[in-house]
């Protein structure tokens, strides 16, 4: 009887709109449950067997206090009162959980059956127990009552028959279910019939519809313990159908850490209710039209591939249990709005309309102390704003961030200035800054050589600096991106204390000029799995037999780890040279041709026998065609 009414507080709990609630339903506390229920009342029988004695055939108690203690509370207590009116108490609010869900498809499947499990419950509490408890408490009440024989007989009979019945509270549970369940009913049946057989697999079907057919089958209130939950798609959800299908569920996961849908924009009002920790959207905004529907939130950690200024002091002012924040794609300034729309728009906000027309924010107000990493890839911001931001995180230890045609970025001075008074714990500061500057050449190499001074170095921020023509390059080693591209006019600066070392290991994918092909070069990519060779414009395709050398290329690339590679079409290689390059590529598999291919490339039959054995993926294109 314990377990049945424990069981009861846990579907209550596993119900619960309110995910501190449902974050007590957990496994770990039904062991340590279990172990307490099992030593309580093995300890409560220990009393028997020291006062209780068998006098001419009948057990009998010598112990006053425990007589009374057995009685009243052993008895009425724990086997009468509580257990009935813990039943029906949380059976009636698990089921009223149950049927204020506001979408009619949640009510479907499992949670339809679940429903008429603890309704079916309710039910064989009120028959078999109550009338019992009732019963208790009369001979209880009436015990000092003189009463007749026959008196006595009746109530001693009403006593068995109602005895007896309370049985049914232990024994028909298993038949209640299977009667009111076809769920249970298919469960019974599936483990008895596959007993001993493996487990079938669910495999979701490969058309677009996969998800709303996956769901139609198995809401996902149905896998209670479910931890991490993704969705993948190839395509975004503007239309939001498959977010009205599975947001509502989400509050009914008690032990969903994880969710990652970045192709999708949920609604906050559902990540609010559930027990999420991680979580990872397209675009997550907590509040709509008015300030006041805004949805505070608890989750930790956030991946959003789009977010614009406003947006982020929105969920910085509503999620104040945020540890790592990290945006794809960051933007100061936001898409344009009609009249009377941005007008509340940006009351809301606080943002402040500047001279040039474009806005500012007030993140005076936020102090994010909990906030520990900030990653802004892909950011379109001013240093202005950048630095007014990150005075919001006083904790903050890890920052990394890309901007590309960010000028005002690449001022070492500036940046110093801030993480001395602001961010006194930063320990990792990952940064890659790109600019279009018509600066000279030697005027911009005086604005980038602050960025290789004592401060820098004695945090271990080792940074190197690319200038390629009006194009400038800083950034912290190792290089963040995966791509990169290698021209004959880009002239790199290494920071002494590293030379290089480690400096392009995240580069997976390199476009190579052949004219940057040289003896002493201060590039080295060790871990590149697809080349691209190219030339310049006004290049002729002979020069690059002659500026073309495989040993000056081995000391610039690893070309052990290569699996693709590119000609394009003013790369002017002789079949030979490319027989020669293929047999430097190990693990080369797939070889695309943007040019001409001479008469020669068919007569080599050393080069036709390696690209029939290696070559699994063959592109070409004529140019001239």
């Amino acid at each position: 009887m314990t377990c049945e009414w424990l069981a009861t507080i846990d579907r209550f709990l596993m119900t619960s709109r309110a995910a501190n609630l449902r974050q007590l339903s957990k496994i770990k506390w039904a062991y340590y449950i279990s172990t307490g229920v099992v030593i309580f009342w093995t300890l409560t029988c220990v009393p028997d067997l020291i006062f209780i004695y068998i006098s001419s055939n009948v057990c009998d108690n010598y112990n006053d206090i425990w007589g009374i203690y057995y009685t009243y509370i052993n008895n009425w207590f724990f086997y009468t009162i509580l257990p009935v009116f813990t039943i029906i108490v949380f059976g009636t609010l698990a089921y009223r959980n149950m049927r204020t869900l506001t979408n009619t498809r949640q009510l479907q499947g499992a949670d339809r059956q679940l429903t008429h499990m603890i309704l079916g419950q309710i039910i064989l509490i009120i028959i078999s127990a109550l009338p019992g408890a009732i019963f208790d408490a009369y001979s209880s009440a009436s015990v000092t009552v003189y009463k007749t024989t026959e008196q006595a007989d009746v109530e001693y009979f009403i006593f068995n028959v109602l005895n007896s019945l309370t049985a049914l509270t232990y024994g028909s549970g298993f038949y209640v279910f299977l009667i009111v369940s076809k769920t249970f009913r298919q469960q019974v049946k599936h483990f008895f019939c596959s007993f001993g057989n493996n487990p079938n697999a669910v495999m979701p079907a490969s058309n677009g519809e996969q998800i709303e057919s996956f769901l139609s089958l198995f809401p996902l209130n149905e896998f209670i313990c479910l931890r991490s939950l993704s969705f993948i798609s190839n395509v975004f959800d503007y239309t939001g159908q498959k977010q009205e299908q599975v947001s509502p569920m989400l509050t009914l996961l008690p032990d969903l850490y994880r969710f990652y849908a970045p192709k999708w924009k949920i609604e906050a009002k559902a990540i609010s209710k559930s027990a999420i920790q991680v979580l990872t959207l397209w675009k997550y905004c907590p509040t709509s039209f008015h300030p006041i529907l805004a949805v505070t939130s608890s989750f930790t950690s956030l991946r959003i591939l789009f977010c614009s200024a406003c947006e982020l002091q929105s969920i910085l002012n509503y999620t104040p249990m945020l540890k790592y924040i990290k945006i794809d794609r960051f933007t100061e300034y936001d898409k344009p709005y009609d009249i009377h729309y941005g007008m509340q728009y940006n009351m809301k906000y606080n943002m402040q309309c500047s001279a040039d027309g474009s806005y500012t924010y007030d993140f005076s107000k936020i102090c994010a102390v909990r906030l520990k990493q900030l990653d802004l890839d892909h950011s379109v911001t001013s240093f202005e704003f950048i630095e007014q931001l990150l005075k919001c995180f006083p904790n903050l230890k890890i920052f990394s961030i890309v901007a590309i045609s960010a000028r005002n970025m690449i001022d070492a001075d500036r940046w110093q200035r801030l993480i001395t008074f602001s961010l006194p714990l930063l320990r990792v500061f990952n940064f890659n800054f790109g600019c279009y500057d018509s600066e000279s050449y030697d005027n911009m190499l005086i604005k980038l050589s602050p960025f290789q001074t004592d401060f820098w170095y004695q945090h271990n921020w080792y940074i190197n600096y690319v200038v390629d023509n009006e194009f400038t390059s800083v950034y912290t080693i190792p290089y963040s991106f995966t791509h990169y591209t290698l021209t004959p006019t880009m002239k790199k600066y290494n920071s002494p204390s590293t030379n290089g070392v480690n400096e392009f290991d995240n580069i997976k994918y390199l476009s190579l000029f052949t004219g940057a092909i040289i003896d002493d070069s201060s590039w080295y990519f060790r871990n590149i799995q697809s080349l691209s060779l190219a030339s310049t414009e006004n290049h002729r395709n002979e020069d690059d037999e002659y500026e073309f050398k495989i040993e000056h290329l081995k000391k610039m690339v690893n070309l052990s780890n290569i699996t693709r590679l590119e000609i394009t079409e003013r790369c002017g290689i002789k079949p030979e040279l490319l027989l020669e390059i293929l047999k430097q590529m190990p693990n080369i598999s797939s070889l695309i041709l943007k040019k001409k291919i001479a008469s020669s490339f068919y007569t080599n039959h050393e080069l036709c026998e390696l690209l029939n054995k290696k070559i699994k993926m063959f592109d070409y294109t004529n140019p001239a065609s």
